[in-house]
């Protein structure tokens, strides 16, 4: 496998995936980015329609929780997210929460204790192509 940058903040993201076949193909790929000492991030944990597989939880660097956490329908949940914030620290990844549009959001976020935040909230800083 070649090397695809010399910089060490590469971070490859994988989306959850639907299907056993997807998620065999993305353990492999895990394993593959992690020998060639990029880092991953597994998105949108947490988004309806969506399934993960533990391993692939566990091998991962960065865990992207989707912004249905934001949802009132998700507060019986909240327990969940706090454990699989807990279990992302005590392991020694990374958390990002995406969705993050108002203050109040952001408060929210904080209040979790997540590692980072990624949302229309930041709007004024992304990067505009000229």
């Amino acid at each position: 496998m070649r090397r695809l940058t010399n910089e060490h903040s590469l971070i490859v993201e994988l989306i959850e995936n639907t299907d056993v076949n997807d998620a065999q193909m993305s353990n492999e790929v895990s394993d593959l980015f992690h020998k060639a000492g990029i880092s991953i991030a597994l998105d949108d944990v947490g988004a309806p329609g969506t399934m993960v597989a533990l391993n692939i939880l566990n091998d991962v660097d960065y865990i992207k929780f989707d912004r249905f956490w934001f949802n009132p329908n998700s507060e019986p949940m909240l327990a969940l997210l706090k454990n699989l914030i807990r279990f992302a620290s005590d392991s020694g990844k990374k958390t990002v929460l995406e969705g993050v549009e108002s203050a109040e959001d952001l408060a929210k976020a904080v209040n979790l204790g997540v590692d980072y935040v990624q949302g229309f909230f930041y709007k004024e800083l992304f990067i505009q192509e000229q």
